[in-house]
């Protein structure tokens, strides 16, 4: 601000001047505000709103009194992989989240076993290449061992009744260098010899290795397959109940032992489970009913004979004291 314009503020005790052209109305407030800014943005600084952090998706929705199940079934509007409008729940939008990160947890995790499978292999690759080449060299050389071996042989048998008078010397070394070219054929034949097994012992080891992954992973299926086989002893008890009920349904033994699919298996062993429960089933429906107590008819004797025959003839007969004979004769039995 101006010193005129002050000068002009104070002269005119804190009005607006009328007389001043070309110079703004100016309130005391204006000026205090001017003199004292620190004390301005101090007091503007107080009259701000608290910041309030934000909070997750559900509590912000609680805060306007929707719960988790509300707030779940809530749709959304998107566009398909077509183009069109469809409405996705909260709740399906993070099921689908979910398996995604599920699916790029699998995907990460293969291809980390994929990368290391792959070093691997390049290491025994590589592993391999140099056996290879070192057993292409071998035969080369043994080959040039067994040429010098042959041309001294031929020498010394062609030469031998000459040498033996003119430079008997040199004959015995002539034989001291066939001999030494007999211990490096023996020695390149063995190395041969040993690199071959290990080159066999190493396809032997790896298809260890495969077998033993593969009996891992189907494994590991079959007890999701089949849970109960978690534990060792029934898993034990039932596979020998599996492989007697196969051999019972026309499998050799060898063909029960080596199945090595895990639905065929699961799918065996629901048909011998079925049909143990059925024949148990079976057995009981088997049993014979069991005899109902049957009343013994006695037959009449005489003195029931005779007591037939009175109450018949009293019932025929019109007199009393039939009647009361025959009376007698039922309370008395």
């Amino acid at each position: 601000m101006s010193d005129e314009l002050v000068q002009a503020l104070l002269g005119s005790e804190n009005s607006p001047s009328e007389e001043l052209t070309g110079v703004p109305a100016v309130s005391g407030d204006d000026v205090v505000d001017q003199l004292e800014p620190e004390k301005a943005e101090e007091q503007v600084e107080e009259s701000e709103p608290e910041k309030v952090e934000a909070g997750s998706f559900l509590d912000t929705l609680h805060a306007v009194d929707i719960g988790d199940e509300e707030a779940y079934a809530l749709k959304i509007a998107m566009q398909d992989p077509d183009g069109n409008q469809v409405f996705k729940t909260v709740g399906e939008l993070k099921d689908e989240f979910k398996k995604a990160q599920e699916f790029n947890h699998a995907a990460e995790s293969t291809q980390n076993e994929l990368a290391a499978r792959k070093a691997e292999l390049e290491s025994q690759e590589s592993s391999f290449r140099m056996a290879q080449s070192d057993m292409l060299q071998m035969p080369q050389e043994l080959f040039e061992v067994n040429a010098r071996i042959t041309s001294t042989e031929q020498h010394i048998n062609a030469n031998q009744d000459s040498m033996m008078k003119e430079n008997p010397g040199g004959l015995a070394l002539m034989r001291q260098e066939l001999q030494s070219l007999q211990y490096q054929r023996d020695n390149l034949q063995q190395q041969i010899l040993n690199q071959r097994e290990s080159v066999q012992q190493s396809l032997r080891d790896e298809q260890m290795v495969q077998q033993q992954r593969t009996v891992a992973k189907q494994t590991e299926q079959m007890l999701n397959l089949i849970p109960e086989w978690t534990d060792n002893e029934v898993r034990q008890k039932e596979s020998m109940s599996l492989i007697e009920y196969g051999v019972s349904k026309g499998f050799s033994q060898q063909q029960m032992t080596t199945i090595t699919d895990p639905n065929v298996v699961k799918y065996m062993r629901d048909q011998m489970l079925r049909d143990n429960q059925l024949a148990s089933v079976k057995a009981i429906d088997d049993i014979p009913p069991a005899l109902r107590p049957q009343t013994v008819k006695q037959k009449p004797t005489a003195d029931r004979a005779a007591h037939n025959k009175l109450i018949k003839k009293a019932t025929n007969s019109r007199d009393q004291r039939v009647k009361a004979d025959a009376i007698v004769a039922l309370l008395s039995q």
